[in-house]
């Protein structure tokens, strides 16, 4: 820590501060702040990356840190006027991160609003802080960088506990977790919000010694869901109906899958099948399929497909039922394989239900779940959604210059599948 005598001021000047002091500040510090957009200053334009650098300037300066701006030097020319040379003077661009450190010798160094401006050579002699707020991950093109400015991290800052459990993984991957469980810092996003836990670790800055990433197996995605549990069976019956209810468990799930056997003898003629359905909570049926008991699968695997045009249902509620049904289905019986108790994405335990009873299972359908095919419907239809989205907004010149960019490629696609199908 470098303090002088200079910036020294007494407990009765913080006491005298009509603006509230989170905690007692005995020395007053010097924070570069690198924000990744203008703040709100006048007339100036700016966006959610620049009120939230200006809720942390303000918090800062009124817990009495002092607080050094640095903006991007593209943005410069927006402001006019001596505030711009002002700004400009320590402006930031990819080149001179390092340099501007050495030259305000700051106690702590803060990013704001993201990591994706962090472009340093090194880590710094000083705290590093990087507010983890307002930026979304390209993980397939960005996860080597985020891994980089994890890795050299003093502390981060998360304005809720999505972005706390979401980012927990990824601070394993860096090498800063389980050595260091306290570097998450809460800040949340109101201009009224109070920064103790920011100015707490301002106090007593830390300067952990960089990690050493684990790059690779990035962002593993299951190729297959199944239900977790001691396994069971559940016997349907003809006249019976099994009713499980469960969460889809991510977009663009292609297929549901569970385990049938039938329980001999067999039904004597072949008009008895099994029949699925999924429908919504408001009883909808988005989905239905038979088959014969005689053509069941020797392993017993069944699935029922989601329609092309509904795959992106992740987070949403659905409910798979199981009958016997046919005009000759006698004594037909299945065993359903189940678990003990239901977790996610099963909501509770199976419903069965007959013409004359209803009673709730204690087990749940063992369920298993298939991606699908993140190519043709579903990625027009997202395409489209977006599309849809940016003209609400008024961005024009993207959705034009996205159609014009399309188009050849879309062409260029379609004239690869008229020549496959030419020469097939």
């Amino acid at each position: 820590m470098r303090y002088s005598a200079e910036r020294r001021f007494t407990s009765t000047a913080l006491h005298a501060r009509r603006d509230p002091v989170y905690i007692p500040i005995i020395f007053q510090m010097k924070v570069l702040l690198f924000s990744n957009d203008l703040l709100p200053f006048g007339a100036v334009r700016t966006s959610d990356a620049g009120a939230r650098c200006m809720q942390i300037k303000s918090g800062l300066e009124r817990a009495g840190v002092e607080v050094v701006l640095s903006v991007p030097s593209r943005l410069i020319a927006q402001v006019s006027g001596d505030f711009s040379k002002e700004l400009g003077a320590l402006s930031w661009s990819d080149e001179n991160q390092d340099q501007l450190i050495s030259q305000v010798r700051p106690d702590a160094v803060i990013y704001s609003s993201g990591w994706k401006h962090v472009a340093l050579k090194s880590k710094p002699e000083s705290s590093l802080i990087i507010d983890l707020h307002g930026e979304e991950i390209e993980v397939c093109k960005q996860s080597d960088l985020l891994l980089n400015v994890l890795s050299k991290a003093d502390a981060l800052l998360l304005s809720d506990q999505k972005l706390r459990n979401y980012f927990f993984g990824w601070l394993v991957q860096a090498g800063r977790i389980p050595e260091s469980t306290d570097i998450i810092r809460h800040v949340a996003a109101d201009p009224t919000a109070s920064l103790e836990e920011l100015t707490s670790f301002l106090l007593s800055p830390r300067r952990l010694k960089e990690s050493r990433p684990y790059y690779g197996a990035v962002h593993p995605k299951a190729d297959y869901v199944s239900s977790v549990g001691e396994r069971t069976e559940i016997e349907l019956k003809a006249g019976e109906r099994l009713v499980q209810r469960f969460v889809v468990p991510e977009e663009h799930t292609g297929s549901v899958e569970l385990e049938l056997s039938p329980v001999e003898p067999l039904p004597a003629s072949d008009s008895a099948y099994v029949e699925a359905e999924l429908s919504m909570p408001g009883g909808k049926t988005i989905s239905r399929k038979h088959c014969k008991i005689k053509d069941l699968s020797p392993e017993g695997r069944f699935l029922v497909h989601f329609p092309a045009s509904l795959r992106s249902l992740g987070g949403e509620e659905v409910s798979l039922s199981l009958s016997i049904g046919g005009s000759d289905r006698g004594q037909a019986c299945l065993r359903v394989s189940a678990v003990e108790a239901a977790r996610f994405p099963l909501t509770s335990a199976a419903k069965k239900s007959s013409s004359d009873s209803s009673e709730n299972s204690r087990a749940a359908l063992a369920l298993s779940f298939s991606p699908g095919d993140q190519s043709g419907l579903f990625r027009a239809r997202v395409l489209l959604q977006r599309a849809i989205w940016l003209m609400k907004r008024g961005e024009w010149r993207r959705v034009v210059w996205a159609v014009r960019r399309r188009v050849p490629i879309v062409g260029a696609a379609f004239r690869r599948k008229l020549a496959r199908f030419g020469t097939g």
